[in-house]
């Protein structure tokens, strides 16, 4: 079941669920890839540092989901549905 919530219950679950997640994205062909990330939020958004893969298939789809597994004893995933907004390089 999917419900839509606010984004400060967003922040409240993230939180409860911890900082790793799985970010789901597709390449131009529809391919899934799915890799491991960090994620903080800030006001209003949840921000990641990505690869140039997930990168390149965000620049050409900006829809994407994040998953976290069940809490211990849990029976719910966490899963966030979202749009990238921008993107910000970070040079070596």
């Amino acid at each position: 079941m999917s419900l839509p919530v606010a984004f400060s219950d967003v922040t409240e679950r993230i939180a409860e669920y911890g900082a790793r997640a799985a970010l789901i994205t597709v390449d131009a062909d529809s391919a899934p890839h799915v890799v491991s990330v960090l994620v903080r939020t800030d006001d209003d958004r949840v921000l990641a540092e990505v690869g140039g893969r997930t990168h390149a298939n965000l620049a050409a789809n900006p829809k994407l989901s994040m998953l976290w597994p069940p809490l211990a004893g849990g029976q719910y995933h966490l899963i966030v549905d979202g749009l990238l907004e921008s993107v910000t390089s970070v040079s070596d």
